[in-house]
């Protein structure tokens, strides 16, 4: 059976790493990609609470439920609270972006870190670590090291510059038992940060690959 998954994607950046994710991970799954990158800019000006953006998040969703999905992934950060919210409504799963990367990195435990490049998201995404946690869980905490230089070189289109960016920032975490890339879009970075820290690294869009097929197609 090919299940449909809905993308819902804030930049170009993301919807590529989560493609990647997706034919490296669950090749047989067919992904419908929907775009909105004028999302990041308004969520800096509006708040991820204004009713525009809630009118617009609210909009894209159900408009992926119409596709008939089998799941949803929504691959921007800063939105987990309204996502929450709107989950129990939509009659199919929905993966908030580090969800399933939080969760791999609680079995690792212990003083964790996590590269952000969009900043504007970094408290709604400490509250979605926090609320990840179990009574049973190891104990863990997260460090948050900013570089939204990186994201700026990666919107103009300089990846390498990205890459290297992340890769001096996570000089700031190399005590981490592990580094976690917060945005989808900073996944390309992974093998950049692994060889500068020697730690460890997680990206959100091979864990939300993963949890989705486990979720879906049980697998």
């Amino acid at each position: 059976m090919t299940h449909r998954i809905a993308l819902i994607n804030p930049l170009q950046p993301a919807m590529q790493a989560a493609q990647a994710a997706f034919r490296e991970g669950w090749p047989e799954a067919q992904c419908i990609n929907l775009l909105d990158d004028s999302l990041p800019d308004d969520l800096l000006k509006e708040g991820a609470e204004s009713p525009g953006i809630r009118r617009r998040i609210t909009m894209l969703l159900r408009y992926a439920v119409d596709l008939r999905v089998s799941g949803i992934l929504f691959t921007g950060s800063g939105f987990g609270p309204l996502l929450d919210e709107l989950a129990p409504t939509l009659g199919v799963p929905l993966l908030k972006p580090n969800q399933a990367m939080y969760e791999d990195a609680l079995k690792v435990g212990g003083r964790l870190g996590m590269l952000v490049t969009f900043p504007a998201a970094a408290d709604a995404m400490r509250h979605d670590f926090e609320a990840e946690k179990s009574p049973g869980s190891v104990h863990s905490t997260l460090e948050i090291a900013c570089v939204p230089e990186a994201l700026v070189q990666l919107r103009a289109g300089d990846a390498t510059e990205h890459n290297r960016l992340l890769a001096e920032g996570a000089g700031q975490l190399k005590h981490c038992n592990a580094i976690l890339m917060a945005q989808f879009s900073s996944a390309q970075a992974a093998n950049a940060v692994s060889a500068a820290t020697g730690r460890p690294v997680l990206t959100s869009p091979g864990s939300a690959v993963r949890k989705l097929r486990a979720l879906i197609a049980g697998l």
